[in-house]
């Protein structure tokens, strides 16, 4: 006898589920998508922004600023505490034509990699930081010792090899960490003057920073006279 067919409650239930589930689907996927090209969208404007898309070669680390104009402020000048010779641009408030105060925001010249961040800088006490400035000048500076001597630090891998050391900071910016991204134009920090005689004694003077470009193991400018290392940072630097 042929049974007669029945549909089981069960079974309207199952197919509304799947009817559900394909449109929740679906909508889900749409919603995921939108949100895919929005973070894009958003990634891709803020790296504009940051100035990933400009020209090639490095910003000045403070917005605004300019080779600085003393020649004692340039790489190559005469140290008698960095193994004879300053291996960075010195940047003074009014000699690199923009003010530098206490705090000013320090930015990232080029994008890459961070490969050193200062978070636990300690300043060394004002009778210990003499005594290691009158050793160095008698003696030549170990890599240490010149690291102390910069003080607060952050350094930069950029994506095509070169090394940018930032000195003297007074600070680094929350969330900035070792191994992250860094993007040309992000805030990274803070000028200060740690690792000076002004720092370790806890006064706000005698503010700087000090920008060190290093390419294959040796500092931008190293054997260069005034003259023609104004001329190489023209075609370094970029702007803003």
């Amino acid at each position: 006898m042929k049974v007669p067919f029945r549909v089981r409650p069960g079974w309207v239930l199952m197919a509304m589920l799947l009817i559900y589930s394909i449109f929740t689907t679906s909508s889900f996927q749409r919603a995921s998508s939108e949100v895919r090209s929005l973070k894009a969208r958003f990634v891709k404007e803020e790296v504009k922004s940051l100035g990933v898309d400009g020209p090639e070669g490095l910003w000045f680390p403070i917005p605004g600023a300019r080779v600085p104009d003393n020649d004692l402020f340039l790489p190559g000048s005469v140290r008698s505490y960095r193994r004879g010779m300053n291996q960075g641009f010195d940047f003074h408030s009014g000699d690199s034509g923009v003010p530098i105060d206490f705090g000013t925001p320090v930015i990232a010249a080029a994008s890459g990699e961070l490969v050193r961040v200062d978070k636990n800088y300690v300043e060394l006490e004002p009778n210990i930081w003499r005594d290691l400035i009158e050793r160095v000048a008698k003696e030549g500076a170990s890599d240490n010792q010149l690291n102390l001597l910069r003080g607060r630090q952050v350094w930069i891998k950029t994506t095509d090899g070169m090394i940018l050391r930032y000195a003297h900071l007074h600070d680094i910016r929350d969330g900035i960490r070792e191994g992250q991204p860094v993007y040309r134009g992000q805030v990274i920090g803070f000028a200060g003057n740690s690792g000076t005689d002004d720092g370790v004694q806890g006064t706000s003077d005698g503010v700087r920073l000090h920008f060190e470009v290093w390419i294959d193991e040796e500092f931008f400018g190293n054997g260069l006279a005034p003259d023609e290392l104004r001329v190489a940072a023209a075609q370094l630097f970029v702007g803003p």
